[in-house]
C-alpha cells in the first residue's frame, strides 16, 4: 500500500528529524576500547611507585624533569591533596607549580578557596586562567584534583576535576609551556600526593580510575569471599552495609525497577541493610554491553559502587540472537570456522570451535566463552557472583511469533551458565528448573512470548528467591507484596529508591553531562560559562538515594512484623 504524495511529503520532515536523532544517539553508544594505561605518558611521578622507565621523585620541593615535556601540546596533572584549609590564607596558596617566572603553569588555591589553573607564554597575550567557584575544596581531606588540558579550538576540553567531578571547563590555546630549568614544586601547606604530570589529556574513564583510586574504593585486590553458608539455610547471605550489584540486560532491567526481588532479600535480610544497585542495560548481552562514551567500564562501575556482590542474569536475548541472526543487528560476533585439517592430531581447541566439545554447537561455544570472560571480569571486583538463570519463553498466538520453539536451546544457554559457575563455585539459581512445578510460570507471564509482563517479573523474583533460598516459600511473594497498604509503601519505596539511582546512574541527557555535548549552555553556569553546573546538580542525587534507603530500612522492620 503506498501513501498519497502529499502525505508522504508531510512525514518527510519526521521521517529526516528521526533519521539525524539516530545519528546522534548512536555517535554516543561506543564500544569500549582499552585505554593506553595511566602509566602511559608520565614524564613526573611523586608517589610510591616509580613508572615504569621512569625515575620516582619521592621528593617534590624543586624536583627537575625535562624542560619538553609539555611543549604546545596537552598534558594533565593528577594528584591528591591531603587537606584543604578552611578559610584559605589571605593571599591563597600554591598547590603544584612549574613555572620560571614568565612561563608555565600554576595550580593554587584562591582566598575564597577556589581552585585556579594558570598557563603562561611569556608573552603579552594572557594568562589563561580555569578557576573553579569559591571553597571548593573547603574542610574536605584528601581531595583528588586533575587538570586535564586538551589544545583544541573546537570545545573546551580542559578542565579540573575535583573527586571525580568536572567543575569548570575552558580553551587552553596550544601556546608553549617548556620551561627549561624549572622545577616542580609546591607551596608550604598543601602537600600532593601521587602527584603525577602526563604529557597527554586524561580520559574522562582514566580520571574516573585515578579518583577510585585515590579514595581507596578501587582496589587491585577483589573483595573478600562471603562466609560459607549454612548447608540447611539460604545459599545466599548479603553481608552488613554491602553493596549488590546486578549486571544484565532487558530482564534485569525489570527484575530492579519491579524492586521485587530487592524487597524479598530485604524481608530475608532486615539487619543487614545492604545496598542495591542496578547496572544493568536494556539489550546487554554477555559478547556486548555498549555505553555512552566517557562512560566507563564494567570493571570501573562496579568499583564506583564498591559492589561486594553481583547478580548476573544473561542467556534470553543471546538465544534469541542466535535463533535469528537478523534481530541481533549484528550484536553476535561472527563464528569463526577454522581451517579443514585431515590430520588426526588437530588440535582440541579447532575441535572445540568446530562444533565437536562434547556436542556443544558453534553458537553455545560462543556464547560459553564470552559468559566465561565476563564472569573473570566481575571476578576482579568481588568472588561473590550470583548468577540468575533466564525465565522461559511462552508460547502465543499468531501473528506473534513462536519463540517457545527455542525453549529446548534456551535451556542449554542456562546450562552453560549453571556448568560455568560450578566450575569457579559460585551461585547459580536455576529459574527455568522451577517449570516442572506447573502453576509458576501460569497465567500469562510475558507480552510477546519473550518480553516479561508485571506478573512475570514478580513470578522471575519469586522463584529466584525460592532458589536462593531465602526462606519464602512459591507464592510468599504474593503475600508481602499484596497484603495490607504497609507492605506495598515498602515495595513502592524500594522503586522509588532504584529509579532515583537510574537517573543518577544512567541519566538520559549523557551527552551534556559528559559527552559530545558539555560545551552547551544549558549545562554551564550563565555567568561564568567555565562553570559546570550538570555534573554538580547530579551529585545532588547521591543524599536523596541515601534518604530513601533510610527509609525502606524502617520500612522493612515494620513489615517484618506484618509478614507470619
Amino acid at each position: 500500500m503506498s501513501f498519497p504524495k502529499p502525505r508522504l511529503l508531510c512525514l518527510l520532515p519526521s521521517l529526516l528529524v528521526l533519521a539525524l536523532s539516530s545519528l546522534e544517539v548512536q555517535g554516543q553508544i561506543v564500544e569500549g576500547k582499552p585505554t593506553p594505561g595511566l602509566e602511559e605518558g608520565i614524564v613526573f611521578w611523586s608517589g610510591s611507585d616509580p613508572a615504569p622507565n621512569r625515575p620516582r621523585h619521592p621528593e617534590m620541593f624543586h624536583t627537575m624533569v625535562p624542560a619538553d615535556e609539555i611543549g604546545t601540546g596537552d598534558f594533565s596533572l593528577s594528584m591528591v591533596i591531603a587537606m584543604a584549609l578552611d578559610p584559605a590564607p589571605t593571599n591563597g596558596q600554591q598547590i603544584a607549580s612549574k613555572h620560571n617566572g614568565k612561563a608555565g603553569w600554576k595550580l593554587m588555591e584562591t582566598s575564597e578557596g577556589a581552585l585556579k589553573f594558570m598557563v603562561e607564554s611569556g608573552d603579552k597575550v594572557g594568562p589563561y586562567i580555569m578557576e573553579t567557584p569559591p571553597r571548593i575544596v573547603a574542610g574536605k581531606k584528601d581531595v583528588h584534583i586533575v587538570v586535564s588540558v586538551r589544545r583544541d579550538a573546537r570545545q573546551p576540553y580542559s578542565g579540573i576535576w575535583v573527586d571525580g567531578i568536572e567543575v569548570v571547563s575552558g580553551m587552553m590555546p596550544p601556546v608553549s609551556l617548556s620551561t627549561p630549568g624549572t622545577a616542580v614544586s609546591n607551596g608550604d601547606v598543601f602537600v600532593p600526593v601521587d602527584l603525577r604530570i602526563y604529557n597527554r589529556a586524561l580520559t574522562r574513564p582514566e580520571i574516573l580510575e585515578l579518583t577510585l583510586r585515590g579514595s581507596g574504593t578501587a582496589s587491585d585486590k577483589p573483595k573478600p569471599k562471603h562466609p560459607a553458608p549454612p548447608p540447611d539455610g539460604p545459599r545466599f547471605i548479603p553481608q552488613p552495609d554491602e553493596t549488590i550489584a546486578l549486571i544484565g540486560g532487558t530482564e534485569a532491567v525489570a527484575l530492579a525497577e519491579s524492586g521485587e526481588l530487592e524487597a524479598l532479600l530485604l524481608m530475608a535480610f532486615p539487619q543487614t541493610k545492604f545496598h542495591f544497585r542496578s547496572l544493568a542495560w536494556e539489550g546487554d548481552t554477555v559478547f556486548r554491553q555498549d555505553r555512552p562514551m566517557n562512560f566507563g567500564s564494567l570493571e570501573q562501575q562496579l568499583r564506583r559502587v564498591n559492589a561486594g556482590a553481583v547478580f548476573m542474569m544473561f542467556g534470553r536475548q543471546e538465544c534469541l540472537d542466535a535463533a535469528q541472526p537478523t534481530r541481533s543487528g549484528g550484536m553476535i560476533p561472527p563464528i569463526k570456522t577454522p581451517p579443514r585439517s585431515d590430520k588426526p592430531e588437530a588440535s582440541e581447541q579447532g575441535a572445540a570451535r568446530s562444533g565437536n566439545d562434547g556436542g556443544i554447537k558453534p553458537p553455545l561455544l560462543e556464547f560459553k566463552a564470552a559468559f566465561e570472560k565476563l564472569l573473570a571480569e566481575v571476578e576482579k571486583v568481588t568472588p561473590n557472583i550470583v548468577v540468575i538463570g533466564p525465565p522461559p519463553f511462552e508460547e502465543k498466538e499468531p501473528p506473534l511469533p513462536d519463540v517457545a520453539k527455542h525453549s529446548a536451546e534456551l535451556r542449554a544457554y542456562s546450562k552453560i551458565m549453571q556448568d560455568a559457575a560450578g566450575q569457579r563455585g559460585l551461585t547459580f539459581c536455576d529459574v527455568l528448573g522451577c517449570e516442572s512445578i506447573s502453576h509458576v510460570w501460569e497465567p500469562v507471564i510475558t507480552l510477546d512470548g519473550a518480553i516479561l509482563n508485571q506478573f512475570g517479573v514478580s513470578q522471575t523474583a519469586n522463584v529466584a528467591s525460592y532458589m536462593l533460598g531465602f526462606g519464602y516459600s512459591l507464592g510468599k511473594l504474593d503475600l508481602i507484596v499484596s497484603t495490607g497498604e504497609e507492605t506495598k509503601d515498602f515495595v513502592k519505596a524500594v522503586q522509588t529508591k532504584n529509579r532515583l539511582w537510574h537517573d543518577y546512574w544512567r541519566p538520559s541527557n549523557w551527552a551534556f553531562l559528559h559527552g559530545d555535548r558539555t560545551n552547551q549552555p544549558s549545562s554551564r553556569d550563565p555567568v561564568n560559562p567555565q562553570v559546570r553546573l550538570f555534573p554538580a546538580e547530579q551529585e545532588k542525587y547521591l543524599p536523596l538515594i541515601k534518604e530513601a534507603e533510610e527509609k525502606i530500612f524502617q520500612l522493612v522492620q515494620e513489615a517484618q512484623k506484618k509478614v507470619p
